[in-house]
């Protein structure tokens, strides 16, 4: 009776179970006892995991916070801003980090040099390539121009008393530019 006129006059869901000294059990409920029951777990496993966020977050944040003091520690070191609190053991682990940091800088330098260095060779290489391409074609257009020049002043520009050592070329390739001669009869 005191649960049904609490429920009325606080406007609330109230829901009671009791179990009296022989085990008989009596429940009354303002609302259905299974929705009030599930909304109560509900509820208790939202509180459950809200807590167990909030102590994960609070491990969370010391552990920040060491690290964070370790780090400005650390960084202190490295600048020579040495102050007392600091041991033998932290001096040999900052020497044997910066130790290793170094080998470890050195040898990505190696790499990167090593890797130019193919590179750029690669590069030598292809130019060379090139440039004696470049250098043979010119001298086969060289060659193809002299012949034709030639050719041109043998069939054009010669008269019977004009002797051409060339006459007789009929292949580029067995043309020589630089053994040139030209005789004249007067």
């Amino acid at each position: 009776k005191k649960a049904n006129e609490l429920s009325v006059l606080c406007d609330a869901e109230v829901g009671l179970i009791v179990y009296n000294t022989a085990g008989k059990l009596f429940e009354f409920s303002s609302t259905s006892m299974k929705m009030l029951v599930n909304k109560y777990l509900r509820h208790q496993e939202s509180l459950q995991s809200h807590t167990f966020a909030e102590l994960q977050g609070q491990e969370d944040n010391v552990e920040i916070e060491k690290l964070k003091e370790d780090i400005s520690n650390l960084c202190r070191l490295c600048r020579g801003d040495i102050h007392k609190g600091f041991s033998l053991k932290m001096f040999d682990e900052l020497e044997e980090t910066l130790e290793m940091a170094l080998k470890c800088i050195q040898k990505k330098q190696r790499e990167i040099f090593t890797d130019q260095m193919n590179f750029l060779q690669a590069q030598e290489h292809r130019a060379l390539r090139e440039s004696t391409q470049l250098q043979k074609r010119l001298e086969d257009y060289s060659k193809e121009a002299m012949f034709q020049q030639y050719k041109y002043f043998d069939n054009y520009g010669a008269s019977s008393n004009r002797t051409h050592k060339f006459s007789n070329i009929t292949n580029k390739d067995d043309f020589n530019p630089y053994e040139t001669s030209l005789s004249l009869r007067l």
